[in-house]
């Protein structure tokens, strides 16, 4: 279980910056349970940059470097907690990357082996690591072949949901073009020890940009997406629209 940062704003701006001075507080949830690992994609232009680690966030110089003087107009963070005994590894960590597209994914899905059965195989040889995460990316990469991304996702969670037991499938992908962010999620999964509002995804409308995030941190005039919705944000109007699912 993870949390997740998207953006996207007029001018590229480092996301600690534009997140404001709650970002710090979002960094510090590395250092309480979310610090397997993390991770940043985002967009110079029309280049894909993007660096992960298996380390905290908190403390690591790498990340602060990259939120605070990294600047870019679209792109997601990471911060990982490894569940089911998942291995803390470079390979286990998000994004997962397939040309001009990045993802990450923040829950659990129980047998996610049989996910494996949906996956075409060259989407399969591109697998790199052990995560039911990577196993979601590679089937909404294999949907993408034959469909437009927002419904090569709707179509992954959609089959996951009806086929297996999960957590949550909350996502964000980000392309050249567009912040795709799923909300989709199963409140009766959510761990006792856990605030109810665990898997909630907001978004904040800033002057110059849309911010959305996982819960745990405080931000000013958030608002909440719906569960089952699907939040695309265009990158060159920062318009935005939700899909029911």
């Amino acid at each position: 279980m993870c949390r997740l940062l998207g953006f996207v704003c007029e001018s590229p701006t480092p996301i600690g910056k534009l997140a404001g001075v709650g970002f710090e507080d979002f960094e510090k949830l590395s250092f309480l349970q979310h610090g397997d690992g993390w991770g940043i994609a985002q967009f110079f232009n029309n280049e894909l940059a993007f660096e992960k680690s298996p380390n905290s966030a908190y403390g690591d110089d790498e990340f602060f470097s990259m939120t605070r003087y990294s600047k870019a107009d679209i792109g997601i963070v990471h911060l990982r907690w490894a569940t089911l005994d998942l291995e803390i590894s470079p390979s286990n960590s998000h994004p997962f990357i397939d040309g001009e597209v990045a993802f990450c994914h923040n829950g659990s899905i129980f047998e996610s082996e049989k996910i494996k059965d949906w996956i075409d195989s060259d989407q399969m040889n591109l697998i790199e690591g052990t995560t039911d995460s990577e196993l979601i990316f590679r089937l909404i990469m294999t949907y993408a072949k034959a469909f437009p991304l927002e419904q090569a996702i709707s179509r992954a969670a959609e089959g996951i949901s009806q086929s297996l037991s999960y957590s949550s499938l909350n996502s964000m992908l980000v392309t050249p073009d567009f912040l795709y962010v799923l909300s989709y999620y199963d409140t009766s999964q959510i761990m006792n020890d856990l605030p109810d509002d665990y898997y909630q995804l907001s978004y904040q409308v800033l002057q110059d940009a849309l911010v959305v995030a996982s819960s745990g941190w405080v931000r000013e005039n958030a608002k909440a997406i719906d569960n089952r919705k699907l939040m695309i944000v265009e990158r060159s109007t920062m318009a935005f629209r939700s899909i029911p699912l």
